[in-house]
């Protein structure tokens, strides 16, 4: 009898406190995950399927980069190289792998194939904010404000790219540039979170 006094008194503190309501909600949050994730494998294993010889570099393509948003980077990473082999050059497959490689944090590799992409394609703007991202990550702060220089001669309405050099300006101890172009982010995007973020950081 104590013993089911005492459960209850428990759950009645649980739910008074909100404890019992978060732990639902971290349940139902927990099963829709599982639930997309599972959805995401069947779109990779259909991918798969619709082409078993995998000798066509469009089709490796997709499920090389659907395996990369669903987290499997390594695997995603073999599809982008076997498509490479059967199309050296497509710009497409080395900026995707060079994602994966910046998420895996092998830093040389995102970096050759950044560049192999601007190589291929010099206007894939997104191969030069990788390429700035990853010179940030490793310290190379002038490296990153040159990367976005090419980028901004691509697309002055960019705010991401004001943002990253803003940063590397910052890490330089350059504030007055990294606060301008903190300004010119916010002309591109005024609800760009990361340059409220920074901001902060400069403040």
């Amino acid at each position: 009898m104590e013993l089911i006094i005492l459960l209850v008194i428990l759950v009645w503190i649980a739910v008074e406190t909100g404890i019992w309501e978060r732990f639902w909600q971290n349940k139902r949050l927990l099963r829709q995950q599982t639930r997309e994730e599972a959805v995401f494998q069947e779109l990779v294993k259909q991918l798969e399927r619709e082409n078993g010889d995998r000798t066509n570099a469009t089709h490796l393509e997709g499920v090389g980069t659907f395996k990369i948003a669903a987290g499997n980077y390594r695997e995603g990473i073999a599809d982008l190289t076997r498509a490479i082999a059967l199309n050296p050059a497509k710009a497409s497959l080395y900026c995707n792998r060079a994602q994966a490689f910046y998420l895996l944090e092998d830093w040389g590799q995102a970096v050759r194939d950044y560049r192999k992409t601007i190589e291929l394609d010099a206007e894939e703007i997104g191969a030069y904010i990788g390429l700035a991202r990853v010179f940030l990550q490793i310290g190379d702060y002038r490296e990153a404000i040159a990367t976005c220089n090419g980028a901004v001669l691509l697309d002055e309405n960019e705010a991401i790219v004001y943002t990253l050099r803003a940063r590397a300006y910052r890490r330089l101890g350059d504030r007055d540039r990294a606060r301008r172009d903190c300004d010119r982010a916010e002309i591109c995007d005024p609800n760009h979170v990361e340059v409220q973020h920074l901001r902060t950081e400069l403040n």
